[in-house]
């Protein structure tokens, strides 16, 4: 079910863009679509229903290197995306920026403590909505964690390299920005600069060979949110948080 497939000119074949987030997050009540302990795959297309995932996809988890890059892949993202820390800190964030927001947004559309279709829970305030939101995906990694987590993978040096996020060698300043900041660090100079969105997605990529990087985020990146700044020395690799507020 929406699942879209892309390919440039000379290139194989590659997933994505991801869709259908309004229904994901334990939000459907259809095919376990709340359920922590499932994987998509494991329902496959029954004859006369295209809503399902195409067989393929199970094909996939056969494959002994896909799934041991697969798990690779889960285990690097849980040190930066999919990392406790980062999930509760964009939720703080975005909680803040639409505390207004959600208010009229309910007063204009009064549907708290109604069922919608497919949602499975039913909140009486945006608290509540907000509260279980936070507890599925808390409860999700815990399940994936217990699947996919391999920590030989942090050994790894490929593209996704185990960050040192409490590393403070590295400085990035303002921070909230409306546009520029700087990138400094007192260690080894830089040699990459990678930007990512809050669904991790790369929004910039560079190769740098300096210990002070000045970059016009209005440039870069889309609308306001928290993107993630991956900095690569010949020390290692360190992820900071920055909050980009457009004008």
């Amino acid at each position: 079910m929406s699942s879209f497939l892309h390919k440039h000119k000379n290139q194989k074949l590659k997933g994505g863009p991801i869709w259908d987030f309004n229904l994901a997050y334990g939000n459907a009540d259809y095919y376990d679509g709340s359920a922590v302990n499932t994987y998509a795959w494991d329902f496959p297309c029954p004859s006369g229903d295209y809503n399902l995932p195409p067989f393929w996809w199970k094909r996939f988890t056969t494959d002994s290197i896909y799934i041991q890059e697969l798990k690779c892949r889960y285990t690097n993202f849980r040190q930066t995306f999919f990392a406790i820390e980062h999930i509760d800190f964009v939720m703080d964030s975005l909680k803040s920026i639409l505390q207004i927001p959600q208010s009229r947004h309910f007063t204009r559309w009064p549907i708290l403590g109604i069922y919608l279709w497919p949602n499975v829970f039913i909140g009486n305030s945006w608290t509540e909505e907000m509260d279980y939101l936070n507890t599925w995906l808390k409860n999700r990694i815990s399940w994936m964690d217990s699947q996919l987590y391999d920590s030989i993978c942090l050994t790894k040096l490929n593209n996704s390299v185990v960050l040192h996020q409490k590393n403070e060698k590295i400085n990035i300043y303002p921070n909230p920005t409306s546009g520029i900041i700087k990138i400094e660090t007192s260690g080894e100079p830089f040699r990459y600069v990678q930007i990512y969105n809050s669904i991790g997605i790369l929004v910039y990529d560079q190769s740098v060979h300096s210990n002070l990087f000045t970059l016009d985020l209005r440039e870069i990146v889309g609308p306001s949110g928290i993107y993630s700044v991956i900095v690569t020395t010949s020390g290692g690799t360190i992820a900071k948080k920055i909050i980009f507020l457009s004008r």
